[in-house]
């Protein structure tokens, strides 16, 4: 069933591996083929990150002990975030970095981390994605690797973003985040926290809880800019 599993992943057919994990509970996810590959693997090769997402949240049956490792390696070492760093496949890129079980610093056999994988191939957009994540942890020697390789494979727009990020990673990382939506994102989850302590003030005003009610008094107090202002 595992091998019927991976060709459905290779064939990129997404009601086909959603068929077969809804009605085999206790397939093993992990189950390399003779190449030394992962189902995982092949979806990070083939760029189908709804199939990706099918199988990251897959749950085994309670009788076994297996759990999609998502950080499995090929028999060379290449984890599945390597794999999609290499390939350019920018959208499972960005479904493996909000995973927080992936280890995105893994090297291979031979010492290639995900990031050089990007570097190395120009995929621009993936090292936008490695840059704005928080986790990525590369030394100033390694983004020096990075940009050597990519000025000897030819990628110029991969070498001017890496000399920047190398010089000013802070700033770097902050112009790129908000490049890619991170801080859209921010403020929608800000307005959210803010009609919660909305409706929370709402609440307590009526409760026992002199804890939250001295909490939203002072919030309550706390100056905001207007429209106009920030306009």
């Amino acid at each position: 069933m595992e091998d019927v599993l991976y060709c459905a992943c290779e064939a990129g057919g997404e009601s086909r591996v959603k068929e077969l994990l809804d009605n085999n509970p206790t397939i093993n996810v992990n189950t390399k083929t003779t190449a030394g590959w992962a189902a995982l693997h092949r979806i990070c090769h083939t760029n189908c990150d709804v199939i990706l997402d099918l199988l990251l949240t897959h749950h085994h049956h309670a009788s076994t002990s297996t759990s999609i490792d998502v950080n499995q390696k090929t028999d060379l070492g290449f984890t599945p975030l390597a794999i999609a760093c290499a390939r350019g496949s920018t959208s499972c890129v960005r479904r493996l970095l909000k995973d927080p079980r992936v280890r995105i610093n893994d090297a291979s056999n031979t010492g290639y981390t995900p990031f050089f994988l990007a570097a190395r191939s120009g995929y621009l957009d993936v090292v936008k994605w490695l840059i704005a994540s928080e986790r990525l942890d590369v030394s100033d020697a390694d983004k020096t690797t990075a940009i050597e390789v990519a000025v000897r494979y030819g990628k110029t727009n991969v070498v001017s973003l890496l000399k920047k990020f190398r010089e000013q990673p802070d700033e770097t990382r902050y112009a790129v985040r908000v490049e890619l939506g991170f801080h859209i994102e921010m403020a929608a989850e800000i307005f959210a926290m803010v009609i919660f302590l909305c409706d929370g003030l709402v609440q307590v005003r009526t409760s026992q809880n002199l804890a939250a009610t001295h909490f939203f008094t002072i919030a309550s107090r706390l100056p905001f800019a207007t429209a106009e202002a920030v306009a």
